[in-house]
């Protein structure tokens, strides 16, 4: 019996159904209709929700709309908490999700639910699946009852845009746009109505209908909730000029200068009923409690134990006049002062403080005792800035410890100062600030026609600015100062020196141990300072982030001395947990130029706060 020939087409069918099978992806469960999914989601009644993902729309939209709703969790100190799965919350994240779509211009859309199941450990996963549909484009547009000074983008209904896709968003920030327009334009009650209606499913006719009321100026100002004592400060700082047309600008000027009086813990400023073409301020107030007293203690790497408390009473003379009593204590410094306080004495924004103060400083190579008396004048201007001009007259006690008589040869004595600072913090936050610019500088004089025993001139300047990348945030600062000794004067008191190293300048150097030393070792500072650092700070899980720093920088003896290429360069990662009083932060700085003898490589800082 002969061998019949092999059929060549059964192994290549093999074949083929073999590649088949192998291509087939990994079962994933069908996507339900959302009747069916509340009816399979009784299956899973009282389940942890292990994980909830949203798809089909772009990675933004579907964040935003997961951070909203009640099956994704709410996140906890250091975890995520699971909600379990009720078909009720299920339901009510399928409305939601719908608006959610209808407001971003899906009217349309549908949602289908799949499910994860983990039956061994009673577990869910859930996905939105969303179908947008068609979106709704804006066929026509148009404005009604606007008078002809009303600004013309306003007026056409900025941000809306003919052929543009219609979101409810973009909808109310028109109407807004078109609303404070009207209100900038004088008109108090002005009133701005929406209407949309569907030409058919894809297109959107919108009619804003603006009602603006009358243009009226300020006649007058009534304060309620005011003690007596206080009445003429607010007036001084709420009041618009007689005649002035009214604004919503006008309004937030109130408000702002009654705020930063710190007298009241509520401020609500509003206008009253128009009549013949004419409103009245009307402030409302609730007095905060006068007196405040604080104490904290805590541990910093640069000043080890550091304790102060502060009494401080904002209205003990009356009138906004108002007193505080502040000390601390560390290892290095003592300090304590008294001040007294008047708001607004030429006018808003305005304060005159006077001081006394005395600073007890116990460094290595000397001993610093300074009782001065300064006078203040600031003046507040725009957000977030200041200018501040002022005197001071301080008696200066220095004692040298160190053995090198080349190190401070500046004498005790009297000691006249002329101030001039100013700050500007354009951030959106003042202890843990994500965007924006902040800066400052600062001008002191001594000049030898003053009553003093050390002339000398000096000043600093610093900037800082924060941009956000994705979910971190790129910080970067400079700084730079430079002072030196007038007329016949030969060196700076050491409390006029500067110095640098530590947890705030530069992190590959202990604290003050950047810049020039004496024969013993003990830093001396300089006259000229240059610090600059950049660091990224990014979140790991809840309350925990890290950070990735850079520092350069160095002090230098005299202004000649001063060479880029002696730029001390440190790098290094940083831990932080958020608390109330901000970040709380260990720095580890690695040294990677030449160092002084004795100096570690490595230096850890432990802080509060950011370092800039």
């Amino acid at each position: 019996m002969s061998r019949g020939r092999a059929n060549p087409i059964l192994p290549a069918l093999c074949l083929i159904g073999f590649t088949a099978v192998c291509l087939v992806p990994a079962h994933s469960p069908a996507a339900l209709p959302v009747d069916e999914a509340l009816a399979e989601a009784t299956r899973y009644r009282g389940w942890e929700v292990a994980s909830f993902e949203v798809t089909g729309l772009d990675r933004h939209l579907a964040d935003d709309l997961r951070d909203g709703l009640a099956l994704n969790g709410k996140r906890g100190l250091l975890r995520t908490r699971r909600p379990p799965l009720f078909p009720g919350t299920l339901a009510d994240d399928v409305k939601r999700a719908r608006a959610f779509a209808a407001q971003n211009g899906f009217p349309w859309a549908e949602v289908r639910i799949a499910f994860r199941p983990d039956h061994k450990a009673r577990k869910v996963g859930v996905t939105f699946e969303l179908a947008p549909g068609p979106t709704v484009v804006i066929d026509s547009l148009s404005v009604s009852g606007v008078p002809d000074y009303v600004d013309a983008a306003a007026a056409r209904g900025a941000p809306l845009s003919r052929g543009a896709r219609f979101t409810e968003s973009d909808l109310t920030r028109a109407t807004f746009t078109l609303n404070e327009a009207l209100a900038m334009e004088g008109h108090p009650r002005a009133t701005v109505t929406p209407r949309v209606s569907l030409r058919d499913s894809t297109r959107a006719e919108i009619v804003l209908a603006a009602k603006p009321g009358p243009r009226c100026v300020f006649a007058g100002t009534r304060i309620a909730g005011a003690p007596d004592d206080l009445r003429g400060l607010v007036l001084r700082n709420a009041q618009p000029s007689d005649g002035e047309q009214y604004t919503p600008t006008a309004l937030r000027r109130a408000r702002r200068n009654v705020r930063e009086l710190d007298l009241f813990r509520r401020v609500d400023v509003t206008v009253s009923e128009p009549r013949d073409g004419e409103v009245d301020l009307l402030v409302d107030l609730v007095p905060r409690k006068p007196r405040s007293i604080e104490v904290d203690l805590g541990y910093w790497t640069d000043d080890f134990l550091r304790a102060g408390t502060r009494w401080r009473h904002r209205n003990l003379l009356r009138g906004g006049r108002g007193v505080e009593l502040k000390g601390s204590l560390s290892r290095f410094r003592r300090d304590g002062s008294f001040n007294v306080w008047w708001l607004s004495p030429f006018g808003p924004r305005t304060r005159l403080t006077t001081r006394l103060h005395y600073v007890m400083e116990l460094e290595d190579g000397y001993d610093l005792n300074s009782a001065q008396a300064e006078v203040w004048a600031s003046k507040r201007v725009g957000l977030g800035g200041e200018l501040q001009a002022g005197v001071s007259v301080a008696d200066v006690s220095l004692k040298v410890t160190t053995t090198d008589t080349d190190a401070f040869k500046a004498e005790s004595g009297l000691l006249t100062s002329l101030h001039l600072r100013a700050n500007m913090d354009h951030v959106d936050d003042l202890i843990d600030p994500t965007r924006g610019v902040s800066w400052s500088g600062r001008l002191e004089w001594s000049p030898p026609w003053l009553p003093s025993d050390n002339s000398f001139a000096s000043g600093t300047a610093k900037i800082a600015w924060y941009l956000p990348l994705g979910g971190a945030v790129l910080a970067s600062r400079v700084e730079a100062g430079l002072a030196r000794p007038l007329g016949d004067s030969i060196d700076l008191l050491p409390n006029k020196r500067f110095f640098a190293g530590g947890s705030t300048t530069q992190r590959g150097a202990r604290r003050r141990m950047l810049g020039p030393l004496d024969a013993t070792g003990a830093p001396v500072g300089g006259e000229v300072l240059l610090i600059g650092s950049t660091e990224l700070r990014f979140r790991l899980k809840g309350i925990v982030r890290a950070a990735i720093f850079a520092d350069v920088g160095n002090v230098w003896r005299t202004a000649s001395d001063a060479a880029l290429d002696d730029l001390a360069v440190a790098f290094g990662p940083g831990l932080m947990v958020d608390t109330p009083v901000g970040p709380v932060r260990a720095d580890a700085g690695f040294n990677l130029t030449a160092r002084p003898p004795g100096e570690p490589d490595v230096v850890l800082h432990v802080s509060v706060g950011h370092p800039f």
